[in-house]
């Protein structure tokens, strides 16, 4: 009988986001063989409508189980240990693709990703050491329970070794696996560049707004140099939804002549390839990463 393994893919968003990406690249470069040895079962979040998920899901290589499951905090820990009532004995081995590993499961296989809560924590959520010592408890519980831990990165590893050294065992369990890079390899003699004319010469930022991303100091270097670089923008794939006064003030600064500060909003995965490659510089200001897909 084949043993029959569990992937946690709940943590998939409708969106092109990180984590999503990690989770949808690991599902779709599963080897052949693996699927002679093992049988493998993807668990996803009811109404969940990301179409690379669906598309690759319909293939029917994997068996799929819907629940609705929280991304994270407490909520999710009560999901899921409703979850493993409902599916007790069910499967061998649970696979954790994100940092929250049900603190209930033993000797599955725990994923993280970084413990940048250790040091930035959001405005707002810094005030809350209890939020600090729920995710503390959850990366212990992981470290603990799990059989077998994948650090996405040799920093995350030894962050993790330096911080919770004191857990038993810990060094030889921790597996340093990469993150792909092949998703966004492509043969630039068969695609077509497009001309972003409308963004002009500019520096390319991508991420959120949290504290570790940094875009707060990337805003204000922009603006010490915004004279000095008079024919370059600066280009931001995402939101401005979570900014704070301070960073709408400086944004205003820059922009009382005229657009130079430009935020795209959600773009498609084409559309982020495109802002890559037309761009006359990345930029990557954070101040912590495990690893970091844009790299």
């Amino acid at each position: 009988m084949k043993k029959r393994i569990l992937i946690d893919a709940t943590t998939v968003s409708d969106r092109f986001d990180g984590l999503s990406q990690y989770i949808i690249n690991l599902l779709k470069n599963f080897p052949d063989a693996a699927f002679e040895k093992f049988e493998f079962s993807v668990l996803i979040n009811k109404g969940v409508n990301n179409a690379e998920l669906g598309e690759l899901l319909s293939a029917g290589k994997f068996k799929v189980i819907q629940e609705k499951i929280a991304p994270i905090g407490p909520r999710r820990d009560i999901d899921m240990f409703r979850f493993s009532r409902k599916y007790k004995g069910k499967f061998d081995v649970f696979h954790s693709t994100s940092n929250q590993y049900p603190i209930f499961i033993k000797n599955g296989i725990a994923t993280v990703h970084d413990i940048t809560f250790e040091r930035y924590f959001d405005e707002g959520w810094d005030k809350l050491q209890i939020a600090r010592n729920y995710l503390r408890m959850v990366i212990k519980k992981a470290l603990s329970c799990a059989g077998s831990v994948i650090a996405i990165s040799q920093s995350t590893k030894n962050q993790l070794i330096e911080t919770y050294g004191s857990i038993e065992g810990i060094e030889n369990k921790i597996d340093v696996v990469y993150q792909g890079w092949e998703h966004v390899a492509v043969d630039l003699n068969k695609i077509k560049i497009e001309e972003q004319n409308n963004y002009g010469k500019y520096f390319f930022y991508v991420g959120t707004t949290r504290k570790h991303k940094n875009m707060k100091k990337l805003l204000e270097a922009f603006c010490l140099s915004v004279n000095d670089l008079p024919n370059i923008n600066l280009v931001l794939s995402g939101s401005d939804s979570y900014l704070d006064k301070e960073d709408l003030k400086t944004i205003a600064s820059i922009n009382k002549s005229g657009e130079r500060v430009i935020f795209t909003g959600y773009v498609s995965k084409d559309k982020l390839q495109s802002l890559f490659r037309n761009s006359y510089a990345f930029i990557f200001p954070s101040l912590s990463e495990g690893f970091g897909l844009p790299v």
